[in-house]
């Protein structure tokens, strides 16, 4: 509810978003602070409640798990497009490149990411050591993003009806055009002044 209530109400909510110099105020700042700050603390709690669970066995109250799990996740639809938002202003850069591209093949990686995990999983190693089975945790995590990303993007180049497999990709399926579809620049977020208001 709350991530369809923020689509709703999107165009009166991006200033509090983007939190200009000259649109601040401190109730405002005040509560981003909170935001952030139940962020950081609900997903501590979640973390340390979860490692002492499993590493030793303490049980808590699944309520509290979901207290913690909620508040976590709430807050995250709040704080993580706040983030790309911060992101986004050095649109320049070599990472926003990449995550442009990585946003526009996104639903062809969610398709098949699960392909390439499975095949991962299939050489699982034989690990004692605590650190190294985090480290093949996360070579799986990378192994999908990238074999899925890698696919994903070959298809589209020379697939002509990739958009069935993948949905609609930039530079393919009916009514697309060659070039690649670019994610609005920044200053489109910006609310423009009302000339009528400016000149009252």
């Amino acid at each position: 509810m709350l991530g369809a209530a923020l689509g709703y109400y999107y165009p009166q909510l991006r200033t509090w978003f983007l939190m200009h110099k000259e649109e601040r105020s401190f109730a405002g700042v005040l509560t981003w602070i909170i935001i952030w700050a139940l962020w950081l603390i609900s997903a501590t709690i979640h973390i340390y409640m979860w490692y002492e669970s499993r590493m030793y066995g303490i049980s808590y109250n699944s309520l509290v798990f979901e207290l913690m799990y909620n508040m976590y996740s709430l807050s995250s639809t709040l704080v993580l497009p706040q983030i790309s938002f911060l992101m986004y202003r050095r649109q320049h850069s070599f990472v926003i490149r990449k995550l442009e591209r990585l946003g526009t093949l996104s639903f062809g990686v969610y398709l098949i990411h699960p392909f390439f995990l499975l095949l991962y999983r299939q050489f699982s190693p034989h690990i004692g050591s605590p650190q190294l089975i985090h480290v093949w945790y996360a070579g799986g995590f990378f192994c999908a993003l990238l074999c899925s990303w890698l696919v994903v993007s070959v298809i589209s180049r020379f697939l002509p009806f990739a958009w069935i497999l993948f949905g609609q990709l930039p530079g393919t399926g009916k009514g697309s055009s060659s070039k690649e579809i670019l994610l609005p620049q920044p200053k489109s977020f910006y609310p423009k002044a009302d000339n009528t208001q400016q000149a009252t």
